[in-house]
């Protein structure tokens, strides 16, 4: 329960660490501590390290580009080595992405400085992960523990991902055997997900970025031989295959905030595709005979999700008291 808090504490952070407090984020930061993937780690809790350090560690990346500044991501990212070397292998590596994809929209003066700090931390990092990482290479050599390549880099179809959106998808058998990646966070972000690139208040620019980073990330699931490599004892681990994918939860929630605190439609076109899109990848789970989801609460979560469409736009069209609609929205995707 402690971590779990933990987890949602550290998003808020992440969404406030530069402004005062926007409550609005409650709706964010509790859809991270309460996603799919947090509901796996209830029952593997050292994975909840990755979690809740993960948004402490990427303030550190947004630091070193604004401010020059790289005491938090090497303190942070030290930790996660120190608590669980998997969680401190897949923040590093995912700083590298959102290093580049925050400095992509907020590219500062003087860049030569900003990529040397940066590589400086990382090498700090790793060496101070030796203290830990080496000991575990070391007695692990001559026991059975050794590399494992897969003759299979992917080990799900990509049309996978949209039923992990929904309601209940992945949760069957998710201890011990789950094939599908845990992203579910609620239907409002996924909503808000699909209306931040029809979003034209959003600079088109920035939505080609976020685009582009969001495919990368999506390619970067068939990195199981580098996960695995990197992995505690160098084993493929057993359970469930994408213990990473809390990093996935995390950019997706964090466009999704984007979306929702600059929700704005200037055309019923738009509205239009918003609302087919969201229809069109409904039927496509229901259809699947494959998808390993509850038919009923498919129904409910497409039901809700359009109650979602509108609801945002009558509050933006009618000026209702933002505090109660943001209320009625955080009870909503809680429960």
């Amino acid at each position: 329960i402690i971590k779990t808090a933990l987890t949602g504490l550290s998003f808020s952070f992440f969404l406030n660490h530069d402004k005062e407090f926007d409550y609005k984020t409650l709706i964010f930061s509790t859809a991270y501590a309460l996603s799919s993937c947090s509901i796996f780690y209830s029952q593997s809790i050292m994975g909840f390290e990755g979690m809740y350090l993960l948004p402490f560690a990427l303030v550190g990346i947004e630091k070193i580009i604004s401010e020059k500044k790289c005491i938090l991501f090497i303190l942070v990212s030290s930790l996660a080595f120190l608590f669980e070397p998997y969680a401190g292998w897949v923040i590093l590596l995912f700083s590298l992405f959102y290093f580049l994809y925050f400095y992509s929209l907020n590219i500062p003066e003087n860049r030569k400085e900003v990529f040397l700090l940066y590589l400086i931390s990382v090498l700090f990092i790793i060496g101070l992960s030796a203290v830990v990482t080496l000991p575990s290479r070391i007695a692990l050599q001559g026991t059975k523990y050794s590399f494992y390549f897969l003759p299979d880099l992917f080990w799900f179809n990509f049309k996978d991902i949209i039923h992990c959106f929904y309601t209940g998808v992945s949760l069957k058998g998710m201890f011990w055997a789950s094939t599908k990646p845990f992203l579910y966070a609620g239907i409002l972000p996924f909503i808000l997900l699909i209306a931040y690139f029809l979003n034209s208040g959003i600079p088109k620019k920035e939505r080609l970025i976020s685009g582009a980073f969001v495919l990368i990330l999506l390619f970067s699931y068939s990195w199981h031989v580098l996960f695995t490599i990197l992995n505690g004892g160098v084993a493929f681990p057993a359970g469930c295959i994408y213990r990473f994918a809390y990093i996935f939860i995390f950019i997706f929630l964090l466009i999704s905030y984007k979306s929702f605190i600059n929700f704005s439609f200037h055309s019923k076109y738009s509205l239009t595709i918003l609302i087919l899109i969201f229809l069109s990848l409904t039927c496509f789970v229901l259809e699947d005979v494959n998808a390993d989801i509850n038919k009923n609460i498919l129904f409910f979560d497409l039901i809700l999700g359009i109650l979602y469409i509108f609801a945002l736009i009558v509050a933006k069209s009618f000026h209702i008291k933002e505090i109660i609609f943001i209320f009625v929205l955080f009870l909503l995707n809680c429960g």
